[in-house]
């Protein structure tokens, strides 16, 4: 199954929700708490001929010249499988601003210790489990804890730049109404040239993978194999991603250890 690296507006996304009727469903752990939602599209195959030329158009791609096989395959190139917690539109996610306030993620964040406490449960109950697919939701979830905790920390530690509260009104504008996950923050405090901008999530790229084409990832004792973004083949170390989340929380989000618990300019 080759990887999909088709990046969805919310536009297109609404359209495809409308189109295809998608299943919402809900990941839980054994005892009942919840990682989050997640949506589940139609295959390519099962869909008829209107409805594939009804999801090329939203796609913005050209059928008109294909055959039905042509059609199918390329609406599976193209289609999602499984779109996961953090990748869902608001009004889908389990863990919601209908849920946390009028803002997401418009609340303090919870301890640092807690957050790697919580992964830490994860990771075990990944090793634990014998299911490929519960392991692979166990790593999903371990992630979108990193992000909405990460979401919090930035978004109740806005960037000040001394001299210009203009700029930096504009700027946290842009953070709370842009970013979507932690790559977003990276970049936009890099740009701004901030020696607090966080480094580069390690499991980034088996993160993107889960979450475009779940199927694909495979779990075999202690590696994950998936294809990067570059659509390589590649491999990472169980213990090597778990580990990297704990390092990239203790690092990054643990402003506790700041003395204003601000973003302060350089």
């Amino acid at each position: 199954m080759e990887y999909k690296s088709v990046s969805l507006s919310r536009e297109q996304l609404d359209e495809l929700i409308d189109l295809l009727d998608s299943y919402v469903g809900r990941e839980e752990s054994r005892d009942g708490f919840v990682y989050g939602n997640y949506m589940e599209f139609p295959s390519a195959s099962s869909l008829d001929e209107e409805t594939l030329d009804a999801v090329l158009g939203i796609l913005a791609q050209d059928g008109s010249v294909l055959t039905l096989g042509d059609k199918v395959s390329l609406v599976a190139s193209l289609l999602p499988d499984t779109i996961y917690e953090q990748d869902l539109p608001d009004e889908y996610k389990f863990w919601n601003s209908a849920v946390f306030g009028a803002d997401e993620f418009d609340f303090p964040p919870s301890p640092v210790d807690k957050l790697v406490a919580e992964i830490e449960e994860i990771q075990e109950a990944f090793l634990r489990a014998d299911d490929h697919l519960v392991k692979k939701g166990l790593a999903v979830a371990a992630f979108a804890l990193l992000e909405a905790h990460g979401k919090a920390v930035f978004k109740n530690n806005p960037v000040e730049i001394s001299g210009d509260p203009g700029l930096a009104e504009y700027v946290n504008s842009k953070i709370k109404r842009e970013s979507d996950n932690l790559e977003s923050w990276r970049d936009i405090l890099r740009a701004l040239g901030r020696d607090e901008a966080p480094g580069k999530v390690a499991g980034y790229d088996l993160r993107n993978a889960l979450s475009h084409d779940f199927a694909s990832v495979e779990v075999k004792r202690d590696l994950f194999y998936f294809k990067a973004t570059s659509g390589n083949p590649a491999t990472r170390k169980v213990s090597e991603y778990f580990d990297g989340l704990r390092n990239y929380a203790e690092k990054y989000l643990n402003f506790s250890d700041r003395s204003s618990g601000k973003v302060q300019p350089p």
